[in-house]
């Protein structure tokens, strides 16, 4: 049975945490904007994942027009890499999945293979194994 992939928009992370999320069944794509993260969200059909560092210039805006489009808010799996500032504190109390860069590879492979499975995401709630 073939799994199905996961398109992942990421914003802000190092170079390195970017090459460990690819993988043969995961499209990778850095977002150097929050339009272009958007732009990216928009145009990526099926599940997919938006992983931003928590000190991507505009996380909270990109964040807020993710939840002001219902279809991407639904189908759009979000993490925060860095458990450091205000904005990831927040996210992870309305149980948005936020990891420490410590280990973020391997704690975001775990939770993008969920996603990929058929990991479920109702609005404003985020379920999830993984823990920070």
């Amino acid at each position: 049975m073939q799994t199905a992939s996961v398109r992942v928009v990421t914003g802000g992370l190092p170079d390195r945490l970017t090459a460990q999320l690819r993988s043969g069944r995961r499209e990778v794509r850095p977002a150097s904007s929050t339009d272009e993260a958007l732009s990216l969200l928009r145009r990526a059909p099926g599940g997919r994942a938006l992983v931003l560092s928590e000190l991507f210039p505009g996380a909270g805006d990109l964040l807020a027009a993710v939840e002001a489009d219902y279809v991407l808010e639904v189908r759009t799996l979000i993490a925060i890499v860095g458990d450091r500032t205000a904005l990831a504190i927040a996210l992870r109390r309305r149980g948005v999945p936020v990891v420490s860069i410590r280990g973020a590879g391997k704690r975001l492979d775990i939770l993008l293979g969920d996603s990929a499975r058929g990991l479920h995401r109702t609005p404003g709630r985020v379920h999830s194994r993984v823990r920070g």
